[in-house]
C-alpha cells in the first residue's frame, strides 16, 4: 500500500530510463523520489502520534531483522557525518556480516516475480560464489520389464556437462535524500528496496527479452550461436500470416526445447 501515486511516477522513470534523454532521467528521478519522501513523511507522522507498529505494517513497510536495523542505522550515522573520510572509514569498518544483508536484496527479488509477469517465468537460482554447474543433459529412457529372475540388462545412464557461469553484474544506485535519514530504519529501508525494485526491473526486463550477450543475459530475441565479440546476432524474424491452427503449429514446433 505504500505510495497511492507511486504508480504514476515509477512508470515516468522507468519510461525515462529506457527511452529518455538525460534531462526527462533527471527530472524522472527527481519526481519519483519526491514523491516517496513526502508519502514516508506522512506514514511516519501517523506512526508518531500513535506508536503502533501495526499501522506501518498495514501500509507496506516491513519489520526489519536485527541484522537488516544494525546495518541501516550504522548507514545513517555514517551518512550524516560532516567529514566524507570518517563517514567512509564508518562504513568500511562494518565487518562481511555487516554489510548490507542478503535478507534485503532477497525480498526485493521476492516482490519483482511476484508483481512482474516475464520475471515470474525465470527460475532465479542464488548460487552465492559458484563459478561452475554440473548439468543433466540425458533423453528420457523408458525402463524395462522382464520375468522377476531375469538379468537386468537396461542401463539408464545420462549424459553430465559441465557449464561454467559467466559472471556480469547488475548495478543500481540510489540518491538518498537527507530528510529521508531522520524518518528512521524501516523507512530508509523502504525507500532503498523501491528504488532497487524499479530499477532492477527494468534492467532485467530487457536484457532478458533482448540482451546481447555482451556483460549481460543472452535474451530471447538473440541467436545462442555464433557470437562476435560476445555479441549475439538476433534471431531471424518470421512473419505470422494468421493465427489459424496450422499456422500456428507450425510456427510453436520450432520453438527451442532445448539448447540444441
Amino acid at each position: 500500500m505504500i505510495l497511492g501515486n507511486k504508480n504514476k511516477y515509477s512508470q515516468a522513470l522507468q519510461k525515462a530510463l529506457t527511452s529518455g534523454t538525460e534531462e526527462e532521467q533527471r527530472q524522472a528521478w527527481d519526481d519519483f523520489s519526491n514523491a516517496i519522501l513526502e508519502q514516508f513523511k506522512e506514514d511516519a507522522d501517523i506512526y508518531a502520534q500513535t506508536g503502533d507498529k501495526t499501522i506501518l505494517a498495514q501500509r507496506g513497510y516491513r519489520q526489519l531483522t536485527s541484522a537488516e536495523e544494525k546495518f541501516y542505522n550504522k548507514f545513517i550515522e555514517a551518512s550524516k557525518m560532516r567529514n566524507i573520510q570518517q563517514a567512509v572509514t564508518t562504513l568500511t569498518a562494518l565487518t562481511t556480516n555487516e554489510v548490507m544483508p542478503d535478507t534485503i536484496i532477497e525480498d526485493v527479488y521476492r516482490e519483482l516475480v511476484e508483481e512482474h509477469p516475464l520475471l515470474n517465468k525465470v527460475n532465479f537460482q542464488y548460487i552465492a560464489y559458484a563459478t561452475k554447474v554440473i548439468m543433466n543433459d540425458h533423453t528420457k529412457q523408458n525402463a524395462v520389464w522382464g520375468e522377476i529372475d531375469a538379468e537386468i540388462t537396461k542401463e539408464i545412464t545420462s549424459a553430465f556437462k559441465m557449464l561454467d557461469i559467466t559472471q556480469n553484474k547488475l548495478t543500481a544506485f540510489a540518491i538518498i535524500p537527507l530528510g529521508l535519514l531522520d524518518l528512521g530504519p524501516t523507512f530508509l529501508d523502504a525507500y532503498i528496496r523501491m528504488i532497487l525494485k524499479d530499477a532492477i526491473a527494468t534492467a532485467l526486463e530487457e536484457a532478458i527479452v533482448k540482451g546481447d550477450g555482451k556483460g549481460k543475459p543472452i535474451g530471447l530475441m538473440m541467436k545462442l550461436t555464433g557470437a562476435v565479440d560476445g555479441v549475439h546476432a538476433q534471431k531471424t524474424a518470421i512473419s505470422v500470416t494468421d493465427f489459424g491452427v496450422k499456422s500456428m503449429g507450425s510456427l510453436i514446433s520450432k520453438m527451442a526445447k532445448t539448447e540444441k
